[in-house]
């Protein structure tokens, strides 16, 4: 029988227990990015209504897709990109840029949030900035921006898009409005070609032409246009053209496909009306003769004099009209819109063009916010409580029980979630409640007692 005396204790082990108590534990929601592969795309457009202050009616034509423009996919940074770390004793947050695809996506700024409550804003310089909140599990949201470069002749034909093709279809309709007067036109032309090379013998006054060859040529020049068209002018086609796609809607389409000519044909007609109009007087002044000589009819004669009426108003209309402003949507066609646009898309584009109100001046940068994002870090934490004890064997006789031996010495930690071990043993020595507790004992020797840890990960 062996007898056991204080004065000889088999010292068994020093034994830390560490109680995971967690007072607080929460698990918090994570942001998901961008849909499949994490990828977004967005057109020139949509990028040009997000970065400029704009009507709504110029901001739903950028937005609609169909105009021409180019479009860039891109990646978006999500919160399994580890981003973000945070540092809890500094109570620093630092976040790091995310570059993928040829772009950079950089921090702007942080939030510590509460489940839906946001408790602070967090200041970033160079992508770190510190905090004051105390709690044990809050969010760290970082917002973060990419940005892209987009030509400024790019910017301003997308934002112009709009007035150009609204110039355009108020020139169209401005030609419309001219429609009875061109058919007038169309009615006194058949009586002015029969009196071209017609002249009236004055006796002893001699001859008299009733037109010169450049009157002539004028009227020659708008009768071939009828005679090719089926007995209307040219710019009547363009009207009567434009009036059957309006009323389907396709007012726009019918701008952007069939109006190429327009300007050159205004100018030409234009020219060849005023030298009619020069001369519309003393061909009437003749018209009675030329009746009473057979060259025209009496309709005929009614229809000339009707077109010396109408002249007054059509030559300015059309002199207003082929301006040399207000022709781009005219100039660029199809150009200006979305390749393979439908005919329900151009009825679209035509209600868009029909709410449109005018261009919103804009001083036009080249640097653009692409995009932004929000990367979340979930920094949940634990109450650790330690417990520091020294255990003994027993003093009895044959006995290898341990009993607890002088004071129990008690701390509580904060640790992350998930901390290792080893993480944990640093922590707890690095709290001091190892060498505060062994120094109230007395009796403790590191070289016949052998420390060890329970209830660790």
């Amino acid at each position: 029988m062996t007898t056991k005396t204080k004065n000889s204790v088999r010292i068994q082990a020093l034994v830390l227990t560490m109680a995971m108590l967690l007072s607080v534990f929460a698990i918090l929601p994570v942001n998901a990015f961008a849909g499949a592969e994490n990828t977004k795309t967005k057109s020139v457009g949509q990028i040009l209504a997000e970065n400029y202050t704009l009507s709504d009616a110029e901001k739903d034509l950028l937005n609609s897709g169909l105009l021409a423009s180019d479009s860039i996919t891109y990646s978006v940074p999500e919160d399994s990109d580890n981003l973000i770390s945070v540092d809890e004793d500094l109570k620093q947050i630092t976040a790091i840029e995310y570059t993928v695809g040829g772009f950079e996506w950089n921090p702007t700024s942080a939030e510590i949030w509460v489940g839906d409550t946001k408790e602070e804003d967090v200041t970033l310089t160079a992508g770190v900035g510190t905090y004051a909140y105390d709690g044990n599990a809050f969010s760290v949201k970082v917002n973060y921006e990419v940005r892209t470069t987009v030509s400024a002749a790019v910017q301003k034909e997308l934002i112009s898009a709009g007035e150009w093709l609204k110039n355009g279809i108020a020139k169209l309709d401005a030609l419309y409005a001219q429609d009875t007067n061109l058919e007038t036109l169309e009615l006194a032309i058949p009586g002015l070609a029969s009196l071209k090379g017609k002249e009236f013998d004055l006796g002893a006054l001699g001859k008299i032409d009733i037109m010169n060859a450049t009157v002539e040529e004028a009227i020659t020049s708008i009768e071939t246009q009828m005679a090719t068209n089926g007995g209307n002018v040219d710019l009547r086609v363009y009207s009567l053209g434009y009036y059957d796609a309006k009323a389907s809607a396709l007012g726009v389409k019918y701008l952007l496909t069939e109006t190429s000519d327009l300007k050159s044909d205004l100018v030409r007609d234009l020219a060849a009306l005023k030298i009619i109009q020069e001369n519309i007087n003393s061909i009437d002044n003749l018209s009675d003769t030329a009746v009473s000589s057979g060259y025209i009819s009496s309709s005929e004669q009614t229809a000339i004099r009707a077109l010396k009426n109408v002249l007054a108003n059509l030559v300015p209309a059309i002199e207003a009209l082929a301006d040399a402003s207000g022709w781009e949507a005219f100039e660029k066609g199809t150009a200006l819109v979305a390749a393979g646009i439908s005919d329900l898309g151009y009825g679209v584009l035509a209600a868009l063009v029909e709410a449109y109100n005018g261009r919103t001046d804009v001083a036009i940068v080249e640097d653009l916010l692409l995009d932004t994002a929000t990367i979340q870090f979930n920094m949940s934490m634990s109450t650790v409580t330690v417990k520091v004890q020294l255990k003994v064997v027993e003093d009895v006789n044959d006995s290898d029980a341990l009993v607890g031996f002088g004071t129990v010495g008690t701390t509580q930690i904060t640790l992350k979630d998930g901390a290792t071990k080893s993480e944990i043993e640093d922590a707890v020595l690095a709290s001091g409640i190892v060498a505060d507790t062994i120094a109230t004992w007395g009796v403790y020797d590191s070289e016949h007692f052998v420390a060890s840890y329970s209830d660790l990960p």
